[in-house]
């Protein structure tokens, strides 16, 4: 998968009198940490399907002429539809007329700051969005975690400690997409590690 810039950069054949789209995609790139990083994947359609895995099943090991008890691995299938984010951007003719030389840098602020704050209404929904708070946001990633996933540092939150950092880091697995094998740290999948200027600090500390 790419992130939204690789693909900008990859398909400028196919992109050939939408600059405006490329820009638009090197802008967000800019303006946003998450985007920066974040692989994309092309969806055809509605939704995307997924399935989340809930048990593997059980192996042992067997002596000579013994047989297996039978047991399968468990699969729930989700899906997530699309979700509409955007703004209209827009400058004063009026104003753009008398700025002259300078009208068209006037409708391009408007635009990188539509940019700006779409990425940040896109970036807090992809940590904490819910359809309970908003029925048209995207579900954000702290409503996906559940069961030990969650890692609590205390009951009512406590002192950050490296060592619980580094069981966040072991806990989140490297994983090849389905139907994909291969070496996934060699073949550049990384763990990212998101979190505010002020938990960053405390890290630093």
């Amino acid at each position: 998968m790419l992130t939204l810039l690789d693909w900008a950069r990859d398909n400028r054949g196919a992109m050939a009198g939408r600059q405006l789209e490329g820009a638009l995609s090197q802008t967000l790139d800019q303006v946003s940490p998450i985007f920066r990083v974040l692989p994309m994947d092309k969806i055809d359609g509605l939704f995307h399907e997924f399935e989340r895995t809930d048990t593997l099943g059980t192996v042992a090991w067997r002596s000579f002429n013994s047989t297996y008890t039978e047991s399968t691995g468990r699969t729930t299938p989700y899906r997530d539809y699309w979700k509409i984010l955007g703004g209209e951007a827009a400058a004063d003719v009026a104003l753009m007329r008398a700025a002259k030389d300078n009208g068209v840098a006037m409708l391009k602020k408007q635009v990188r700051l539509k940019l700006q704050a779409a990425a940040n209404a896109w970036e807090s929904a992809f940590l904490e969005g819910s359809e309970l708070t908003d029925p048209n946001s995207m579900v954000g990633l702290r409503s996906r975690i559940s069961g030990d996933q969650l890692i609590l540092q205390a009951t009512d939150g406590g002192q950050l400690t490296m060592a619980a950092v580094d069981s966040l880091i072991d806990a989140v697995p490297f994983a090849p997409r389905d139907g994909e094998i291969g070496n996934v740290e060699r073949d550049g999948v990384k763990k990212l590690l998101m979190m505010s200027k002020s938990v960053w600090a405390k890290m630093n500390a």
